[in-house]
This record gives structure tokens, C-alpha cells and sequence, in this order.
């Protein structure tokens, strides 16, 4: 398997597109958190 540029390009977009959707459910998870602690 042969790889070219737009290839890892791709790969990279993807893998950042889940990384920041995992970051975001996360964060509001974590705000979701803090507001029922806080109790807000």
C-alpha cells in the first residue's frame, strides 16, 4: 500500500475531526458536571 500525500492529509483531517469531536462532548460533560455540584 502505497501512500501519497493527500492520503496522510486525509487521515490527519479525520483524525483531528475526532479528536475535537471527543474534546467537545467531553468539555460538556464536564460543565454538565460542575453545574450539578455546584447545583446551578
Amino acid at each position: 500500500m502505497n501512500w501519497t500525500p493527500t492520503d496522510t492529509g486525509q487521515l490527519l483531517l479525520l483524525a483531528m475531526a475526532i479528536f475535537g469531536a471527543y474534546c467537545i462532548v467531553r468539555g460538556m460533560t464536564i460543565s454538565n458536571r460542575l453545574k450539578k455540584e455546584k447545583g446551578l
